[in-house]
């Protein structure tokens, strides 16, 4: 009897068995296409979006903060 060692323990698969991953925001999903294929782009431009991303990302969120703060030099 063999045990595949790489099989997910508990994550959710499809019926084809791959590994269904969860869902991400839109913000991190163009910051991960920004930072994994600059080709054929402004490295400046890339560089400042990615900033910008990241800061949005970084913001807090919630009840809390309906009235965000605007971030200095962004």
């Amino acid at each position: 009897m063999s045990v595949n060692v790489e099989a997910p323990v508990n994550e959710k698969v499809d019926k084809w068995g791959f590994t269904i991953k969860q869902p991400i925001s839109d913000d991190l999903l163009m910051l991960r296409c920004l930072e994994n294929a600059p080709c054929g782009s402004d490295p400046k431009q890339v560089a400042r979006l990615c900033r910008i991303i990241e800061a949005k990302l970084a913001a807090p969120t919630g009840p809390y903060h309906l009235f965000p703060q605007p971030k200095p030099g962004i």
